[in-house]
């Protein structure tokens, strides 16, 4: 947590913290014992994008010090060699941002939006079809509701109305 939830400010650096989290995905700072802080959580979820995408580059370290070691001296470009831009300049953001800064969590937002977009992706989801599946059913059921009313209606022009009583 980045932020003291009692005086609504952030959290202090710190030096000499024991690495929270797992060291394939935490950042080179987390690692370093420094405090994390919003920085190391977007710095994190890049490797995660990265283990998504091509695998984790690091999954034949077992050691957290070879793990260090190997983020350290590997660079941005060696390490999304053969991705599209956008995933050097996430990760490079990611490295730049001090402890303390808020990142632009829209900039990101965007910069990925527009790279599925680029790269032909529909950005609508299964959890959107399914809602919007059953959005549409309600509505057609509900239309065929008000059809069979209106047939029932039509039918008996010259009788009472017809009323529905649900319990």
């Amino acid at each position: 947590m980045y932020r003291n939830l009692r005086v609504q400010q952030h959290i202090p650096y710190q030096e000499g913290n024991y690495p929270i989290g797992t060291t394939r995905y935490i950042s080179i700072n987390t690692h370093l014992g420094v405090e994390p802080s919003r920085r190391d959580d977007l710095e994190a979820l890049g490797y995660v994008l990265l283990n998504f995408v091509r695998g984790n580059p690091w999954k034949d370290l077992r050691e957290g010090r070879q793990i260090l070691k190997a983020k350290a001296s590997t660079s941005v470009e060696e390490l999304t060699r053969g991705l599209p831009i956008e995933f050097a300049k996430y990760i490079n953001y990611c490295r730049k941002l001090k402890f303390e800064a808020h990142p632009n969590y829209a900039y990101l937002k965007l910069m990925f939006k527009d790279l599925f977009i680029r790269e032909g992706f529909n950005l609508v989801f299964n959890w959107t079809e399914l809602k919007l599946a059953k959005v549409l059913e309600g509505k057609k059921l509900r239309l065929k509701v008000r059809k069979w009313l209106k047939s029932l209606q039509s039918c008996h022009k010259h009788s009472s109305p017809i009323f529905i009583h649900s319990r």
